[in-house]
């Protein structure tokens, strides 16, 4: 008498479920072999540092907006003393609420949230010239930023997140702490020689809990 086994159809499906898992580890490995060759294409051409280098000298040159010097002999000034509003200038709901809670976390004071007038390319941070050392400070804080006069008087501090914002400096890497003398953007202009500063109040609607 024979010893029962799977019947003809059990051993089938076993054969084909064999197949397609040993075809789908082929297609995985084909199309990551078929991703690192791009990748290794780019770095060989240096299309990756021709990116970042087109990124850091607009950065450098404050994305083409006029940027704000720093006033002289100005230092770091502690985030439990800088006072901040943040706009979000992206589709993407919530944002404005969630930088808000990281920059809290890091000890700023959030005034306010709220929702900018339009969209923006670029992350913007804008005071006043009674604030551009607590501007200069908080845009430690962030990777990429443009740094903006605006016509306030007080010491707020303006953020407006742009789509290119993906997340705030790691707080190990923030390298000027309170007390540092601050370093003004390459290229800046005394605040009292910007004409047409941005009005704050054209930015975008304040709002708790709107963004």
């Amino acid at each position: 008498m024979s010893t029962p086994g799977p019947d003809k159809s059990e051993r089938q499906a076993r054969k084909e479920y064999v197949h397609d898992r040993t075809t789908l580890v082929m297609k995985s490995c084909f199309i990551g072999l078929a991703v690192a060759l791009i990748l290794g294409l780019l770095g060989a051409f240096g299309i990756w540092g021709k990116i970042l280098d087109l990124h850091h000298s607009t950065e450098k040159n404050n994305y083409g907006v006029t940027a704000p010097c720093a006033p002289e002999g100005a230092v770091a000034i502690d985030p439990s003393k800088i006072s901040v509003v943040i706009l979000n200038g992206t589709n993407k709901t919530g944002l404005a609420d969630a930088v808000s809670q990281a920059l809290y976390y890091r000890g700023f004071n959030i005034d306010n949230i709220g929702n900018a007038a339009h969209t923006y390319a670029h992350t913007t941070i804008l005071a006043g010239t009674n604030g551009l050392a607590e501007a200069y400070s908080l845009h430690k804080q962030f990777p990429y930023a443009v740094l903006q006069l605006d016509n306030s008087t007080n010491k707020v501090v303006y953020v407006v997140i742009g789509n290119d914002f993906y997340d705030l400096k790691p707080i190990n890497s923030v390298t000027v702490k309170d007390g540092d003398k601050l370093t003004s953007i390459s290229g800046c202009v005394a605040s009292a020689n910007i004409k047409n500063p941005q009005s704050v109040a054209s930015l975008g609607t304040v709002e708790n809990n709107a963004a």
